[in-house]
């Protein structure tokens, strides 16, 4: 448990008065030792004295005295100094010797013993010396032998006395010196103590208080104790960490207070749209920088001006009207949106605006704020909107806007016309497939911020009859106009083509050349129409014998040409124009007439007779025309030693 500074300065005055008292009692003893040394001293010096006295009596009574009639106040003088001898023995036993050291009690003892021993036969034989008879000379010389011992003895037992006291007079100085110096540790204790647990701390805290006078709290006194002080350290430290805290508090709402206003000005002046702030007597507070380019006014200009200068003469007492219900009410509200709202700028021109109002209130005063937009550019976008609007209503292309899954979002009239559907129909349920399948379009792409495909434009038209009649002409390009067969020129085409693909398969392509036998008869005896008829059931008849992807064409006049392509050998095209030829040979009725027709055939193989179309083509037509020279109604394969016939 801690101590506070009373019991401190109590235990400190208490060591203090301990010390006194020890020196007190080293002083009291060192006062009485004095004065039982001197006792001790007087009375050893006596001993000494009062030995020499009976030796000096006893010699000067034995001359004579004795025998005269002096010898009785002789006998009374020596009694007399043996009592006082006895007397001052016996008070040298008394004094007491406890304030003496052990051993110097001990020495003082044994000379006092060595002293009582010899005083005893010293007085026997003084004593024995003042009677007259033949004893006291021996008495006598007794006590003249022992004369110098006496004394000697005495001056031992002074001599002792004497370095007893001078040992516990040192031992007393020894205690004192040790006492003072336990009173001046204890006072450089107390005087470092008191400095560093009171008058350091009392400094540093006097300092730190001037720092914080200054504004500065961070300061803090590194001191911990129980007492008074220590309470006083805490007390300061908790109040400068509490002042501290709540300047840093402070300081940082005065900076989230900058920040905000210098986010709310960042807002302010970022806004996309004007802002006016104006008090409730309408006079303008604050604007930012769209205000100032909506109106043409400077800032400095708008501040302090009244609300109504950026509104038309005409306008004006309406406004005011308006405003002071506006600030009465403080709804916010939206104008513009029903009826046009117009602002004036600074040269005169005026600017449609929509204004949203809305109020706060600031320190007990009411903020009316408005937010003022220039739609211009919006009516001027709406005016193109209703034009291009006219423009698709009136357009024959088809229109439409679909997303990305191809569900239709608008749709032109010409584009609703397509799907039948009506002006108010909705379209959202119809896929832009239905339109894009009989028509040519455009599609254009719309991507948001993110590069993410949100819709997609088409501008299509109905090309379906087009196709139609383009179909017609490339057909009547390729084909033959009586018979419906490949023309020469598809012909070709489609030749080049099947040598090519056998080139890379390593197939082969049979050609083969027809030609009808004596045609021309025919021709002038029944009548051009018969002869067309002819050629129509002979071309019917190569579509209906041979495979769907075999080329039939019809050259010119009488001569057609089929095309066998993918043939493993040249005996499979031998098996295709046989069949052929038994096709072609059977009867037909032209109006009431059946005829047979027979036919000349020539077949060149590729790659095994040509390298090329054109050397297929001549050796095709070599072949026939040898087929021909036979006898016709026949076929003939090039390079082959004899014609085919068929069995019918």
């Amino acid at each position: 448990m801690r101590l506070s500074l009373g019991w401190k300065a109590a235990l400190v005055a208490a060591a203090f008065l301990l010390l006194w008292l020890g020196h007190f009692v080293i002083a009291a003893i060192s006062v009485r030792q004095t004065e039982v040394f001197a006792v001790h001293i007087d009375e050893a010096g006596k001993l000494r004295m009062y030995s020499q006295r009976i030796a000096f009596l006893v010699e000067g009574c034995s001359n004579g005295q004795l025998a005269s009639d002096d010898a009785e106040s002789c006998r009374a003088r020596i009694r007399q100094a043996l009592e006082r001898y006895a007397a001052s023995l016996a008070s040298v036993r008394s004094i007491s010797t406890r304030l003496l050291l052990p051993r110097d009690r001990d020495a003082v003892h044994e000379a006092l013993d060595a002293l009582e021993e010899g005083a005893a036969f010293y007085r026997s034989a003084a004593a024995a010396a003042l009677e007259p008879g033949d004893e006291w000379r021996a008495a006598r010389d007794y006590v003249l032998q022992h004369a110098d011992a006496m004394p000697e003895r005495a001056e031992a037992l002074v001599r002792a006395l004497v370095a007893g006291q001078i040992r516990v007079q040192r031992l007393r100085d020894r205690t004192n010196d040790v006492l003072q110096g336990v009173g001046l540790a204890l006072l450089i204790a107390v005087v470092a103590i008191g400095r560093r647990q009171v008058l350091r701390p009392v400094r540093e805290i006097t300092r730190l208080a001037q720092r914080a006078g200054r504004g500065d709290y961070s300061g803090r006194v590194d001191y911990r104790s129980g007492d008074e002080i220590g309470a006083l350290v805490l007390a300061f430290n908790q109040s400068n960490a509490r002042t501290q805290r709540l300047i840093e508090e402070l300081a940082a709402g005065r900076a989230a207070a900058r920040r905000a206003e210098q986010e709310a000005d960042s807002l302010l002046e970022s806004a996309a749209d004007g802002i006016v702030i104006s008090g409730p007597d309408g006079r303008i507070l604050r604007v930012n920088r769209e205000a100032e380019r909506i109106f043409g006014y400077s800032r400095e200009q708008l501040l302090g001006a009244p609300v109504e200068m950026l509104i038309p003469r005409r306008s004006r007492s309406r406004h005011r009207d308006y405003r002071a219900a506006y600030v009465d009410s403080a709804i916010p509200r939206v104008m513009g949106t029903i009826s046009k709202i117009t602002g004036l700028r600074s040269d005169g021109s005026e600017v449609p605006l929509e204004i949203t109002l809305s109020s706060v209130r600031l320190d007990e005063q009411l903020r009316v704020i408005a937010v003022v937009r220039d739609v211009t550019e919006r009516e001027r976008a709406e005016a193109d909107r209703r034009r291009l609007l006219a423009i698709l209503d009136a357009t024959p292309d088809m229109i439409a806007i679909f997303t990305p899954d191809r569900k239709l979002c608008y749709l032109n009239p010409a584009g609703r016309e397509l799907l039948g559907l009506g002006p108010q129909d909705p379209v959202e349920q119809h896929a832009i497939d239905a339109l894009l399948a009989p028509s040519a379009q455009q599609l254009i792409a719309h991507f948001d911020e993110g590069g993410r495909l949100t819709h997609v434009s088409a501008i299509a038209r109905d090309i379906s009859e087009r196709r139609q009649y383009e179909a017609q002409l490339l057909h009547r390009a390729t084909h033959d106009q009586l018979t419906g067969l490949a023309n020469r020129a598809l012909f070709r085409d489609r030749l080049t083509q099947a040598v090519y693909h056998a080139e890379r398969s390593g197939r082969l392509v049979a050609l083969a050349f027809i030609d009808l036998d004596d045609f021309k008869q025919i021709n002038d005896s029944l009548g051009h129409a018969a002869g067309d008829a002819l050629l129509q059931e002979i071309a019917a008849r190569l579509r209906r014998h041979l495979r769907k992807g075999d080329t039939r064409a019809r050259l010119g006049g009488d001569e057609f040409a089929v095309i066998l392509e993918d043939l493993g050998r040249p005996d499979d095209a031998l098996v295709v124009v046989d069949g052929l030829m038994r096709e072609l040979q059977r009867p037909m009725m032209l109006g009431q007439r059946e005829i047979v027709v027979t036919t000349s055939i020539g077949i060149s193989i590729y790659p095994r007779d040509a390298a090329t179309v054109d050397e297929l083509l001549v050796h095709a037509d070599a072949a026939m025309y040898q087929a021909k020279a036979a006898g016709r109604n026949n076929y003939r394969l090039y390079g082959a030693p004899a014609p085919m016939t068929s069995p019918l």
